[in-house]
């Protein structure tokens, strides 16, 4: 095992890259005193297939494009159950059997974190990695168009595994056939 010692930024985030000679099986976070979180690690090789799915009215109804009263009802007060998108579940659940790895993108924040980790669990949708936006303030991003926030994530993703095939699940609500056409180009 290895520690290292990180401190976050004014939000409380944090990102560590971190070249190790072995492939850790968990990580834990220390918070202070008494706190503290672990995770199983998925290891995501550098070739194979990876599925890069949108979250919001891809996998989960959010109804996006409703504006904020409906973000926030379908967010925090509607049943987990009740949002589910017919077939994504089975499908996905095959591929990730296959041996695709997943990787979901949102521009939700990371605040919203816990909702989408007990919705994933409750429709049994297949473990990968979450990337979601870190919001500091009110204001912060909220010019920058919703399309530029999503492909910056892809980039990267792209870039750390060049070798990978991706399919590019999205849906109309954020221009997602718009940015994933651009990201291919």
């Amino acid at each position: 095992s290895r520690q290292r010692t990180v401190y976050t930024d004014a939000s409380g985030h944090f990102n560590v890259r971190a070249p190790l000679d072995f492939i850790p099986t968990h990580v834990r976070v220390l918070a202070g005193e008494g706190f503290s979180a672990t995770e199983e690690v998925n290891v995501t090789t550098e070739k194979g297939v990876s599925l890069i799915s949108d979250i919001d009215d891809t996998i989960k109804h959010s109804n996006i494009t409703g504006g904020a009263r409906e973000i926030f009802r379908n967010a925090f007060i509607r049943d987990l159950s009740d949002l589910t998108i017919d077939g994504v579940r089975e499908w996905y659940n095959t591929l990730h059997d296959m041996g695709v790895k997943v990787h979901y993108v949102s521009n939700a924040p990371w605040q919203v974190y816990p909702v989408l980790s007990s919705y994933f669990k409750l429709a049994k949708l297949p473990p990968g990695s979450f990337h979601l936006k870190q919001y500091s303030g009110a204001l912060q991003g909220i010019f920058e168009p919703v399309a530029e926030r999503k492909k910056g994530t892809l980039d990267r993703l792209m870039r750390d595994f060049p070798e990978r095939k991706f399919i590019l699940v999205g849906d109309s609500g954020e221009a997602d056939l718009e940015v994933y056409t651009d990201v291919v180009l």
